[in-house]
């Protein structure tokens, strides 16, 4: 023992276990270490605690604004590769993919509009549709209805409607069929309307629709208001603590 912050430990076992008892009174307390292969001499091992140096500290600050439509584009992106990738699940996958999609309508929309609209009161409870036409109103954007992303749009927002509402239909379905197709028929099932709506093309369509109205609405924005909106960002800094 050579202080209060510094033990020696000699020993020698060549090619066994050796527990090496490295130890400082802390308060009746002791430090053990764990057991360390050794295959020569082993001499002047030493531990100190009291003179090591500390690590260095810094502090580090993040600040983000949480816009909601990044968040359902990419859950909505990961369900439309796994449908393209398998038909197992793909009804479910294509459903989800819809769902998140048609919801990213009005988060974008919210997102946007936190930036340009000064009666969020007044803003905030209007139907998505509703949102959009502010928005494509105040940033001067050009629109033509009969054509795409707003074809779509209008689409996804009655289909978040149905999803949203979703009201009993009976379905009748009658076709003549050779033998044959009745047996690769019998498992199939009479589809509602709404589901008939749930496909892998309307899928990426409403995920393509989406994304444009986003890009459409970024670059409307003045440039130091676009932050966060077109993808999910966040700044920092780092200091000496």
């Amino acid at each position: 023992m050579f202080g209060p912050d510094l033990v020696l430990v000699s020993t020698w076992q060549p090619e066994k276990f050796v527990m090496v008892h490295l130890s400082k009174k802390l308060g009746g307390a002791k430090l053990y270490a764990s057991k360390v292969p050794f295959n020569a001499f082993f001499m002047g091992v030493y531990f100190t605690l009291g003179l090591m140096n500390p690590l260095p500290l810094f502090r580090k600050i993040e600040e983000r604004t949480f816009f909601a439509h990044h968040m359902l584009l990419h859950a909505a992106e990961l369900n439309i590769t796994e449908a393209v990738a398998t038909e197992r699940g793909r009804f479910n996958k294509c459903l989800a993919a819809m769902v998140m999609t048609s919801l990213a309508i009005e988060a974008l929309a919210n997102a946007v509009g936190s930036h340009i609209v000064s009666d969020w009161a007044a803003f905030e409870p209007l139907r998505p549709h509703e949102k959009i036409d502010v928005l494509v109103e105040r940033l001067a954007i050009d629109r033509d209805s009969t054509k795409e992303p707003w074809t779509t749009l209008q689409f996804l927002g009655g289909f978040r409607n149905d999803i949203a509402h979703p009201k009993p239909e009976p379905v009748l379905k009658k076709n003549v069929l050779p033998e044959v197709a009745l047996t690769k028929t019998v498992f199939d099932i009479p589809l509602s309307m709404l589901e008939r709506e749930i496909t892998l093309g309307n899928a990426q369509r409403a995920y393509t629709a989406v994304h444009t109205l986003k890009g459409l609405l970024t670059d409307a924005l003045p440039p130091e208001l676009r932050f966060g909106i077109y993808a999910d960002m966040w700044s920092g800094s780092t200091t000496s603590a």
